[in-house]
């Protein structure tokens, strides 16, 4: 009988234990959305909005059809990606990335936009990497060859009347229209 009840116990408390550690899930796999702004410049405090349309571009301002829009950090790859569940890449310039909503199709010219995840305090800073790749357009298909160089640093770059590309680039690029920016974490 004494036994029966320590057995009985023991399954218990198992039970409880399973049911209380899916519960608990670590730190690092909490996925708090936050917004993206631009902490400086002519896109300074706007939010980064997408239409959410694979391969367009996110941009900071009014532009039709866009939204301000959520993001994360997926825990397992470090992609960012948006609340709606879309990835997001940088499309490959020849002396930048473009941030963009990824294509489809796995055989482009872009490459996953790889980020930490950021603290949960205001104002802290987005810190993300894109390799730099080189494409050839054969026969139709995009082949991509890493070129070894990451890109680490934010900008923003024209686009239409008060809008801004969100860019990623080396540091000190000086390229006409880019301005050097921090971009900040809101979370929502």
């Amino acid at each position: 009988m004494r036994s029966g009840v320590l057995l009985s116990l023991a399954v218990g408390l198992l039970g409880l234990d399973f049911a209380v550690a899916g519960l608990c899930k670590p730190v690092g796999s909490v996925t708090t959305p936050f917004n993206i702004l631009a902490e400086s410049g002519p896109a300074a405090n706007i939010r980064l909005g997408s239409n959410e349309i694979p391969g367009n571009v996110l941009l900071f301002g009014p532009e039709p059809g866009f939204e301000v829009q959520g993001f994360t950090v997926d825990p397992t790859s470090g992609q960012l990606l948006s609340t709606n569940g879309h990835r997001l890449c940088a499309y490959n310039s020849p002396n930048y990335n473009t941030l963009s909503v990824c294509k489809e199709d796995e055989l482009t010219d872009e490459v996953p936009l790889v980020c930490e995840q950021p603290s949960e305090s205001y104002g802290s800073k987005l810190a993300c990497s894109a390799s730099l790749t080189n494409c050839v357009l054969d026969d139709s298909v995009w082949v991509c060859t890493p070129t070894g160089v990451v890109y680490t640093h934010f900008y923003t770059k024209p686009y239409e009347d008060g809008t801004w590309t969100a860019v990623i680039g080396p540091e000190n690029l000086n390229e006409d229209g880019l301005v050097s920016t921090d971009f900040l974490v809101k979370f929502v």
